[in-house]
């Protein structure tokens, strides 16, 4: 937008980032196989119904019609995420916010190791310990 404040447009950037990620949470757990198939059928119903012709809540004025509809597909979308296992939804949304590499993480893959700090131009050198968590243990 023309006159949008650098802040106005990262909020709205985060808030389509947001949307994003729960569509990408719903897919992944349509499809997942620890979801119980009675499970996946809320999705489908909820889609039926936004396709289906006749509305069982009547569209008196329009744009009413179409927000009856959007509360019940995130209300359907809501209650399929309730429904899934929980340690699949958890399991999944981790994923998703920490990308692949994060899940490893999680996974408590950590690198112990000593280094030294040389300082060539004094001449000093420095030792101590760190402990790092990362996938990448093969250094």
């Amino acid at each position: 937008m023309p006159g949008e404040t650098p802040s106005a447009r990262r909020e709205r950037a985060g808030a389509l980032a947001e949307i994003v990620r729960e569509v990408r949470l719903w897919w992944r757990l349509f499809r997942h196989p620890q979801v119980p198939a009675w499970t996946k059928l809320v999705p489908l119903l909820t889609v039926f119904y936004i396709l289906f012709p006749l509305d069982l809540i009547v569209d008196p004025v329009l744009g009413l019609g179409q927000l009856d509809d959007l509360a019940i597909f995130l209300l359907g979308m809501e209650l399929f995420v309730v429904l899934a296992p929980p340690h699949v939804v958890e399991a999944v949304r981790r994923e998703l916010w920490l990308g692949r590499q994060g899940a490893d993480d999680e996974q408590g893959q950590t690198v112990d190791a000593s280094y030294r700090v040389v300082d060539e131009l004094q001449g000093r050198e420095s030792r101590g310990d760190v402990t790092r968590s990362g996938s990448s243990g093969n250094r």
